[in-house]
């Protein structure tokens, strides 16, 4: 990966350089971004529609996963704002594979598998309003209770990205994760749930499990673009969220907000603080652990990556090399998503299936942060 300018460690915690150099317009010239359209399912019959950057480096580098925000009113896709687009493929040119997606009923995941989808084993009906079509979602359908549901389409993505792991486009045993707004939120409670996620390394499995490692394990760090404290109207615990996978996961966090964007810059020191009460905390993952403020401005969450803030781009870029430095290179695993099978499992739960052999993509159990829809 090509060094940017350097962040500095210092007193136990990250400090970010309060200049940094704008990217030229020759940087970059002769990459060409290599993308391709795909679609993937969630577990409840939701074709999802996303664009994949495999790494030139193939399984030896990083994968980073693009969550992004999202309002009942407004929409919101991954193509909503360009500054995503032109991260993902900076990011690509660094090395990285890249997976950005457009959550169920938002952007082009519209398209659901009538027969799964309504079934009354999802009870998607009763938790929406009526569609237009019975093949057809839209976020327009979505009650605010509704929305804690795209967590599975976050589950779903991870196993695309191992069926690509696979295949050598990209390594998801260090896995990255940015996500702006409620699809920062969102992302917070996946990775709490991957680290009651292990799979069962018997494949095929046999009567008794050989559970492996937690899946949370896999995660390298997680870059939150001035996160929500509610998904919609719910109030979701977010902040618990947060602690486990800085506690038990030990993943490092950069929150990152506008100064002008007094709530948001409320908010994330808020959560810095939970997860880092001791701002000179020398363990690792909370050495790498901290917050970035964008001066002069009051945009929020992916408006942050977009012109004239494009260096906001490199902070995010020379924050995870410094993870990835920090890291070093975790070895390339076969996943086999879909044929594993995968428990739920921790000193709290007994082991009980998660997914069985054969699906496609798992649910996330939602009773594990106290959501029953």
């Amino acid at each position: 990966m090509r060094n940017l300018s350097r962040i500095r460690i210092g007193a136990g915690m990250l400090v970010l350089a309060v200049t940094l150099t704008l990217v030229s317009s020759s940087e970059g010239q002769g990459f060409k971004a290599n993308s391709r359209e795909v679609v993937f399912n969630s577990y409840d019959g939701v074709a999802l529609s996303g664009t994949f950057y495999p790494s030139s480096s193939g399984k030896r580098q990083a994968t980073v996963l693009i969550l992004h925000d999202f309002d009942l009113k407004t929409g919101g896709s991954s193509t909503k704002e360009e500054g995503w687009s032109q991260l993902a493929a900076e990011l690509q040119a660094d090395g990285y594979a890249v997976l950005l997606f457009d959550f169920r009923g938002f952007g082009n995941s519209t398209t659901v598998e009538a027969s799964t989808f309504w079934s009354p084993q999802f009870k998607n009906a009763s938790l929406l309003r009526k569609p237009a079509k019975p093949e057809t979602l839209t976020y327009k359908s979505f009650s605010p209770s509704y929305l804690p549901h795209l967590l599975h389409d976050i589950a779903a993505a991870r196993a695309y990205l191992d069926r690509q792991n696979d295949q050598k486009n990209c390594n998801t045993s260090s896995l990255i994760v940015i996500g702006a707004g409620k699809g920062a939120t969102l992302g917070a409670l996946w990775m709490m749930h991957e680290g009651y996620l292990r799979r069962d390394r018997n494949n095929p499995p046999l009567l008794v499990p050989a559970l492996g490692e937690p899946e949370a394990r896999d995660l390298a760090a997680a870059v939150w673009l001035t996160m929500s404290p509610t998904i919609g109207t719910i109030r979701v615990p977010v902040s618990n969220a947060l602690r486990e996978i800085s506690r038990d996961s030990k993943v490092p966090q950069l929150f990152v907000y506008g100064k002008g964007d007094a709530n948001g810059q409320n908010f994330s020191e808020t959560m810095l603080k939970t997860v880092k009460p001791n701002i000179k905390d020398k363990t690792p993952h909370l050495k790498l652990t901290t917050k970035v403020g964008i001066n002069g401005t009051k945009l929020a969450g992916e408006k942050l990556l977009s012109k004239p803030l494009d260096t906001r781009r490199i902070i995010i870029k020379e924050y995870l090399e410094k993870v990835l430095e920090e890291r070093r290179e975790k070895e390339w695993m076969e996943r086999k998503p879909t044929t594993s099978v995968y428990y739920y499992s921790s000193s709290k739960i007994r082991p009980r299936v998660a997914k069985p052999s054969g699906q496609e993509a798992p649910a996330v159990d939602l009773g594990l942060f106290g959501l029953n829809f």
